[in-house]
């Protein structure tokens, strides 16, 4: 994986919204990002925040991106937890502003979590379509507990990523295919 190259849209985008998230590869790869609905301004305060709130808003925030169509095959992940159940996760949850240490970015380069459908096509759930301000709180907030932890900002990253995996999973099936 590399950086510079645009990930293909997997929506439509609403009109004047920039798309973020950088990644390597081609449309043959059938790399696709996430999309989510509009959320209302955060007011999120670091300092007061705890483990338990910041996995509900990243969980919260990562359900609204469903449902969730493969481009290649078209089946429809109706909801998150279908999406864990019948995908391949590749790898650690990649945070580019993470990796640039840029806590407060005017202009985020997103965070990725990638699987694999079915069919072999790569997805990605991303952070683009966050609220700049809910962004910026959780990327403070995280490096200053992964400072507290004695973690890398990418060791607290993939911990929240199978935290609220493990969450979704053990929750009980609300009817979905």
């Amino acid at each position: 994986m590399c950086r510079g190259e645009p990930l293909l849209e997997g929506g439509n985008p609403s009109p004047g919204e920039p798309k973020i998230g950088a990644a390597c590869s081609s449309p043959a790869d059938g790399m696709v990002e996430s999309e989510a609905p509009e959320m209302g301004p955060a007011t999120l305060s670091q300092e007061r925040m705890t483990e338990a709130e910041v996995i509900k808003i990243i969980r919260e925030y990562l359900e609204r991106l469903f449902p969730k169509d493969c481009p290649r095959c078209q089946r429809r992940f109706a909801s998150l937890r279908e999406y864990l159940l019948t995908t391949k996760q590749l790898g650690p949850a990649i945070s580019y502003d993470l990796d640039l240490g840029n806590w407060n970015p005017l202009r985020p380069m997103g965070t990725l979590s990638l699987s694999n459908c079915a069919c072999g096509t790569t997805l990605a759930l991303s952070s683009s379509s966050m609220p700049l301000s809910q962004l910026g709180a959780l990327l403070n907030w995280g490096s200053a507990e992964a400072r507290k932890r004695g973690q890398t900002p990418q060791e607290l990253l993939n911990y929240f990523r199978d935290e609220i995996w493990k969450q979704v999973l053990a929750a009980p099936d609300k009817g979905t295919p």
